[in-house]
């Protein structure tokens, strides 16, 4: 029910045993960072509601798949939710989020909170992985209007190519799909604001993401670009699933809530 696209009861996502910290599992939750948790673009008629904007599906592998209404952008607030208490958990020390499909016309932006990004190719910048011609593109200090509402000082990035294949496993990318993904590395959270958008007056967008690090032997490991707090030790370093990573161990699979 992310932005009400159902109902007005309960209006998020919850992406359930994203890992363990502390010896405690938690859950990623997803509600629109709009006022009230309201996203009027969002939809679900009963006939295609599986077909409609921000409907929100995931894979064996953990990729999550967001679709994106034409000509609209979704600002999303991420938070990391205790499956103890339903509250906000404390700040993970080090964990990886990648966007991926991020195709013809479509963007991503982010508040900013991240510690340093990597973008096709090259880190803190963007460029096409070695052999690929296209990247997604950067631009600094970028405004989003959402539902009314601005969003400034964020970062952007905007799709470099044409349509893109699904990203089924986030481990096994092709060298397009790295040159068109974005990877954040966030220090000390426990929430972030993402949104996805399609600047395209036609057909509805979708972009994937997942807590990976989406780089391999072609592009350089995210590294943050300031000095992090004392490294916890390994005890406490989060547990990894597909959701979350590269400071963690495999354990159970991430599942959607009925709170689509």
């Amino acid at each position: 029910n992310f932005g009400g696209r159902i109902d007005n009861n309960d209006k998020f996502a919850m992406i359930t045993n994203i890992g363990f910290y502390n010896g405690q599992p938690f859950h990623l939750k997803l509600e629109s960072a709009l006022t009230n948790g309201v996203d009027e673009n969002c939809f679900c008629d009963d006939e295609d509601c599986d077909e409609q904007a921000c409907k929100i599906a995931i894979n064996s592998h953990g990729v999550v798949s967001f679709l994106i209404q034409t000509n609209s952008t979704h600002p999303i607030r991420f938070t990391f939710i205790d499956a103890s208490t339903n509250n906000q958990i404390m700040p993970l020390p080090r964990f990886s989020f990648a966007v991926f499909d991020v195709g013809a016309k479509e963007y991503v932006w982010s508040d900013g909170s991240f510690d340093t990004f990597a973008c096709g190719g090259c880190q803190d910048s963007c460029c096409p992985v070695s052999g690929e011609e296209d990247s997604t593109e950067y631009v600094s200090n970028a405004t989003i209007i959402a539902g009314g509402q601005t969003f400034t000082g964020g970062e952007q990035f905007n799709a470099g190519g044409k349509g893109i294949p699904d990203v089924q496993d986030p481990q096994s990318l092709t060298p397009f799909q790295q040159s068109q993904s974005v990877s954040f590395l966030y220090t000390d959270a426990a929430d972030f604001v993402i949104g996805f958008g399609r600047a395209s007056n036609t057909g509805r967008g979708k972009v994937q993401f997942a807590g990976v690090n989406a780089c391999n032997e072609s592009r350089p490991s995210l590294s943050p670009s300031k000095a992090p707090s004392p490294s916890p030790s390994r005890s406490e370093l989060p547990t990894k699933v597909p959701l979350l990573s590269p400071y963690m161990l495999p354990s159970t699979s991430p599942s959607l809530s009925p709170s689509e």
